[in-house]
């Protein structure tokens, strides 16, 4: 995705977030945990809709710009959401290890 691209992709999910009713701060909950963590595309929903859970942080591992994988990641806090990932970064061999880039600190809905 080229740079005019990305910024497009940001302006539409600022208005996601607002259409959907996303809580103060979410949104940027989600963008520090994707700058950490840069495999992994995080999102915060109300509910899900297959496998009924409540509000709180998901995330799938990236493959290049596509969502990998048929399983989302569940938490209901940025900073449980973080842990996650690093705990899933810990159990990979040292040669797959996903290091985080900055810390989180967590300022978004349910803290």
């Amino acid at each position: 995705m080229g740079p005019m691209d990305q910024g497009l992709a940001e302006r539409n999910r600022e208005l996601i977030s607002k259409r959907l009713g996303w809580p103060p701060g979410a949104l940027e909950c989600c963008r520090r945990l994707e700058k950490a963590w840069p495999r992994f595309q995080v999102w915060w929903a109300k509910s899900d809709t297959l496998e009924n859970r409540g509000p709180g942080y998901r995330a799938n591992w990236l493959q290049g710009e596509r969502q990998h994988g048929d399983r989302t990641l569940f938490a209901r806090t940025a900073q449980e959401m973080h842990q996650i990932l690093r705990l899933l970064n810990d159990s990979r061999p040292p040669w797959q290890a996903i290091t985080p880039l900055i810390p989180i600190q967590d300022e978004g809905p349910g803290r």
